[in-house]
């Protein structure tokens, strides 16, 4: 029976994995109905050492992991790949998608060696395509460690494979390393136009993913350039799809871009919530920022310190930074205004039955008791458990416990 289970989610998400590019808003809300399913085939998997069939079920479910489920994403695959040890037969894409969880977490040193196993298992098979995925990501990553040569020899020899027919998202993939190696040698301008074009390919391949990101270095390159209401315009947009896919890390970077245009329009309130809520979303997207941007945005806290002084701008930011997500959104596309964020913030991140999950763990409560006690199904206190932990940024129940332990106690409702 197990093994039924587990191959019947193997052919379910490898069937359907080319969807997520095809229509993707459809099948992450397949996946988000499925989640649970799909973590227990994982963990049937590495009960019984199939890495195999694990790491399958994995790549196939991997836009989830890198949007929206960044821990366990990691953690599935350091599992998976701990069991696989060094066998020839690991895909290089299981290589490379490990590298790109650290990617996103701005961590070039972490991510380069998976990288590095992703291309040499790739050349070892001949596969021309994911060659091609990994030297445009480990462009992307030598960019991040300050190392430009190297980065360029990788893209070039990416650019060199890639072939404008071949299926998405390479060609988009391809031109984000292009657009990323831009904006580390200072050539703005060029940044500006290759996401342009990065743009127009995503639209009309209806790559949503890569879109964002497109929109996200335009807007980059406009506040470089001083162009303060086209960045506004641009982000905007970007966020708005951010928010439809669900996608954490360029919710962070997002709401981090966004506050120099607050800062330099006279919106130094803002501004503070914005950083306040984006450090609430990057712990729990496990995101990073790296980049150009970095001096232009200690440029822009200080002057929202000067603006609205110490105490005012401490108190906007932690106002912010208790906001839960969906008002951090709302905030930024200014469908709430910044007086209301202090109404709304001392509710936190957690909805009610989730407070009440993270204090029965605080007792020390199991899965299976806390289920007693709320009269809910074992499952669902799992899923429970899962979104706390994204949610406050933790990956243990110690850290739940001791989360708890800093809040009065209400009991479960």
């Amino acid at each position: 029976l197990d093994d039924r289970f587990v191959d019947y989610y193997r052919t379910r998400t490898l069937e359907s994995e080319g969807d997520f590019w095809r229509r993707p808003l459809g099948w992450l809300s397949w996946v988000r109905l499925e989640i649970d399913n799909i973590s227990l085939a994982l963990q049937k998997c590495l009960d019984s050492s199939d890495w195999q069939r694990g790491l399958d079920i994995a790549i196939a479910t991997a836009p989830y992991w890198s949007t929206q489920g960044t821990r366990d994403g990691r953690r599935w695959f350091d599992q998976l790949l701990a069991v696989a040890g060094d066998a020839a037969a690991v895909p290089a894409r299981a290589y490379r998608l490990r590298g790109m969880i650290d990617m996103r977490r701005a961590d070039a040193e972490a991510a380069r060696p998976w990288l590095v196993r992703a291309t040499a298992a790739a050349r070892a098979v001949d596969d021309r395509r994911r060659v091609a995925e990994a030297l445009a990501t480990s462009s992307i990553v030598e960019n991040m460690a300050r190392r430009p040569r190297v980065a360029a020899q990788l893209l070039e020899e990416a650019e060199s494979i890639a072939d404008p027919r071949m299926p998405d998202p390479l060609p988009a993939q391809v031109l984000q390393a292009k657009t990323v190696h831009a904006f580390f040698t200072g050539d703005v301008a060029a940044a500006g136009q290759i996401s342009v074009a990065g743009e127009q390919l995503c639209r009309a391949s209806g790559d949503l993913s890569h879109l964002v990101q497109m929109l996200l270095y335009q807007g980059q390159a406009a506040i470089l350039t001083g162009d303060i209401d086209r960045a506004t315009t641009l982000l905007d947009e970007a966020l708005r799809v951010a928010r439809q896919l669900d996608d954490r890390p360029a919710q962070f970077d997002l709401l981090t871009l966004m506050v120099w245009p607050a800062s330099t329009t006279g919106q130094a309130r803002l501004a503070a919530q914005l950083l306040g809520a984006a450090g609430g979303v990057q712990a729990q997207a496990a995101a990073g920022l790296t980049g150009p941007f970095e001096p232009l945005l200690a440029t822009a806290r200080q002057t929202v310190i000067d603006a609205l002084g110490v105490t005012g701008f401490e108190a906007a930011f932690a106002a912010g930074q208790r906001m839960a997500r969906d008002d951090a959104l709302r905030l930024a596309l200014g469908e709430t205004p910044p007086d209301d964020v202090a109404d709304r913030a001392p509710a936190g991140p957690l909805a009610p039955r989730e407070v009440d999950v993270a204090e029965l763990v605080g007792e020390g409560l199991t899965n299976k008791q806390i289920a007693g006690r709320l009269f809910i199904s074992d499952r669902t206190v799992a899923t429970h458990v899962r979104n706390i932990m994204n949610k406050l940024g933790f990956d243990t129940r110690a850290q739940i416990a001791a989360w708890t332990a800093t809040r009065p106690h209400t009991g479960p409702g």
